[in-house]
């Protein structure tokens, strides 16, 4: 059987896509979610004001960006 002849409609790409994006979306929020609660519950103790979701998104992704470790290792 040749693969090439299946003709998918538009819908089924566009809605792959979207989803994908969705999928993403939802997964970047679960990861934030426990930086966020943890920031909101110790940063009032030392008098740093708390952050809205939005915002600990941004933070984290600066700090990924600053602090970023290669995992690859140089084995000799």
């Amino acid at each position: 059987m040749d693969y090439d002849d299946i003709k998918y409609p538009k819908a089924f790409a566009i809605g792959s896509v979207f989803g994908g994006i969705i999928g993403m979306i939802i997964i970047l929020f679960i990861m934030i979610l426990p930086f966020w609660a943890l920031w909101n519950w110790l940063m009032p103790l030392f008098g740093v004001p708390t952050l809205t979701i939005l915002q600990s998104l941004g933070l984290y992704l600066l700090l990924r960006i600053i602090f970023f470790q290669p995992t690859y290792t140089h084995k000799q």
